[in-house]
C-alpha cells in the first residue's frame, strides 16, 4: 500500500510540475524584457474638438500640422449609437500601452477619457467628475483648444 501511495504521490507530483511548466512557459511567451532591441511601434495623435457640424454637434478630428504630427491614426469617427470616438489605425500587433490624455483644457473641466482596443480600432469614452459618460460630438467636450493626445506602443513581430 505504501509503494502504490508513494508511486501515486509521485505521479502526481510529476504531473503537476510538467502543467506548471507548460502554463509557465505560455505565460513567459507574452512577458517581455525592456530592450533596445524589442520590436515596438509607437503611435501617436492629437484629436481636437473645436468643430461642430450643422447640427451643432462637436466633430473631433486629428489635428495635424508642423507642431503636431499624427503618427499611425487613419481616421476617426462617433459612434453614432453610443458616442464613443473610434479612432482607426493602420499598425496591428499586440498592444503593450494605451494611454488617452484629456489636455488642460478638459482636465480643468474634470473631463477623463480612456481607452478600449488599441488594433486597427481604439474605442475612446469620456466622463465627467460624476462619473457620467461624455459623448465624443456632444457640448461637453468641445473648445478652440480642447485636445485628446493618444499614445499606443505596439508589439510587431513580422
Amino acid at each position: 500500500m505504501i509503494g502504490k501511495t508513494r508511486l501515486a504521490i509521485g505521479i502526481a507530483l510529476l504531473i503537476g510540475m510538467t502543467l506548471g511548466g507548460a502554463a509557465v512557459a505560455v505565460a513567459d511567451n507574452y512577458l517581455r524584457d525592456a530592450d533596445h532591441k524589442n520590436k515596438i511601434a509607437i503611435r501617436g495623435c492629437v484629436i481636437r474638438v473645436d468643430e461642430r457640424d450643422e447640427a451643432g454637434l462637436t466633430v473631433p478630428r486629428i489635428h495635424a500640422n508642423p507642431s503636431h504630427y499624427c503618427v499611425g491614426v487613419t481616421s476617426l469617427a462617433v459612434n453614432p449609437d453610443n458616442g464613443d470616438l473610434e479612432v482607426r489605425s493602420n499598425t496591428k500587433g499586440p498592444i503593450v500601452s494605451l494611454a488617452v490624455s484629456p489636455d488642460e483644457t478638459l482636465a480643468a473641466r474634470g473631463i477623463s477619457c480612456g481607452g478600449s482596443g488599441g488594433g486597427g480600432i481604439t474605442r475612446i469614452r469620456c466622463f465627467d467628475r460624476d462619473g457620467n459618460r461624455l459623448r465624443a460630438d456632444g457640448e461637453e467636450l468641445y473648445g478652440t483648444y480642447s485636445n485628446l493626445w493618444l499614445t499606443w506602443f505596439t508589439w510587431q513581430d513580422k
